[in-house]
């Protein structure tokens, strides 16, 4: 039996198999890589959903958790798709930056979801204003926020 440095994974096969299904799972993921997070039944069929879908309308009443749902979401998909680059999008500034506030909270309380952002050189892992929000990815994903009247020309 050969041995296996800490961190190094020793069957490739079994890697992108369990890669391959957490990218079909998105909700199992979230669960197993960022536990103590437990979602709802409801929430788990959202970032399934999300995670699988590439039009997906979000419908639930004021208070249901939705940002942080979609939050927790994007943050999924930022981790399992290495380059990913999302825009948080919303009419006006300050409702764009919600989702980073949820972020912000998030990496405070939970080291694995700290543990997946860069702080290149920045005093927070999440770097948050009152009309911008930003986290950049070890791996190379970024999300950014934005006000729909400021979105010109970034297509």
């Amino acid at each position: 039996m050969a041995i296996i440095k800490p961190g190094v994974i020793a069957d490739l096969d079994l890697a992108e198999l369990q890669m391959q299904y957490y990218r079909d799972h998105l909700d199992i993921y979230i669960e197993d890589a960022f536990a103590p997070i437990n979602l709802t039944p409801t929430q788990h069929v959202i970032v399934r959903e999300v995670g699988r879908g590439d039009d997906v309308k979000v419908v639930c009443s004021r208070g249901y958790g939705k940002t942080f749902t979609i939050a927790l979401a994007a943050f999924g998909i930022c981790t399992l798709y290495p380059g990913t680059i999302v825009a948080v999008c919303s009419g006006t500034a300050a409702q764009a930056t919600l989702v980073f506030g949820k972020l912000k909270m998030l990496a405070e309380q939970n080291k694995n979801i700290a543990n997946e952002l860069a702080s290149n050189g920045a005093r927070t892992l999440v770097q948050l204003s009152k009309d911008k929000g930003k986290c950049t990815f070890k791996n190379g994903s970024v999300m950014e926020s934005f006000a729909l009247d400021s979105m010109r020309g970034l297509r």
